[in-house]
């Protein structure tokens, strides 16, 4: 087994953390929201993953409300999938 200081020496202490992207559904719309430390993050839509390209930046800004960004996005028969990207 790895000693935990010696992992450190070898790959660098370093902390990582990540926003993380937050929906609540409501009856014709979901909300999405990340906390407000994490500025410099774009929030993108893709209606299928399995194209590499098809992530794009969702219209709009966020609004802050407290201590989270938050973007309402209508509900529709579609699919969507949402990411955060840092810019």
């Amino acid at each position: 087994a790895v000693k935990h200081d010696a992992l450190e020496q070898v790959l660098g202490a370093f902390e990582l953390d990540v926003p993380v992207l937050g929906m609540r559904k409501l009856p014709n719309s979901a909300v999405l929201s990340w906390d407000t430390v994490f500025s410099g993050y774009t929030l993108e839509a893709a209606a299928n993953l399995n194209l590499s390209n098809g992530w794009m930046p969702v219209t709009g800004a966020p609004l802050i409300r407290g201590s989270e960004y938050q973007f309402t996005n209508t509900a529709n028969a579609a699919s969507k999938f949402f990411r955060l990207r840092r810019n």
